[in-house]
């Protein structure tokens, strides 16, 4: 019943350690919950930088999935293709513990458009019918047009944050 969610930018410091205290930090918060960190693969140091942040917060989710294990569980999220790279590249022992990998497929056009509709009621706007129909299509073009990092969920936010905007 409780999910910590982070990205890597908000647990990354360009100070020494203070990344894997935040990563600490975000831990403790998981305790007795999920840990879900999206774009876990921004953890990586970007090849030839010398900022090895992102080894000392994978290093100490590492000791606490080791030293509190059963106590929390941790989900890393992202592109397929840049999250085998993480388990391949990163630390050593991130192949062994996140020894579990399912692959979700991209929402459809049906389902993007839901998650519009319910987002926007959460700040209470409302389409009218022909509003609904054109964004039913835009949503078909979104994922006819789709390419290898396509958003889902994301995509269908902004698109909302875009409408208002315009409003």
């Amino acid at each position: 019943d409780k999910v910590v969610e982070r990205e890597a930018k908000t647990i990354l410091s360009k100070y020494v350690n203070e990344s894997g205290q935040n990563m600490d930090k975000a831990v403790d918060e998981a305790m007795g919950g999920v840990l879900f960190i999206d774009e876990a693969y921004n953890l990586l140091p970007h090849p030839g930088s010398q900022n090895n942040t992102g080894n000392e917060a994978l290093d100490a989710l590492m000791t606490r999935m080791e030293n509190d294990k059963g106590k929390f569980v941790v989900v890393i999220a992202g592109y397929k293709d840049r999250m085998e790279e993480l388990v391949r590249c990163g630390n050593p022992g991130l192949m062994s513990r996140f020894n579990k990998r399912f692959h979700i497929d991209d929402y459809d056009a049906d389902a993007l458009t839901r998650i519009f509709m319910m987002n926007a009621a959460k700040r209470k706007f409302t389409l009218t019918k022909e509003a609904e129909e054109v964004l039913a299509m835009r949503m078909r073009d979104m994922v006819a047009c789709k390419g290898l990092h396509f958003g889902n969920a994301r995509e269908a936010v902004n698109l909302l944050n875009e409408v208002v905007e315009m409003q």
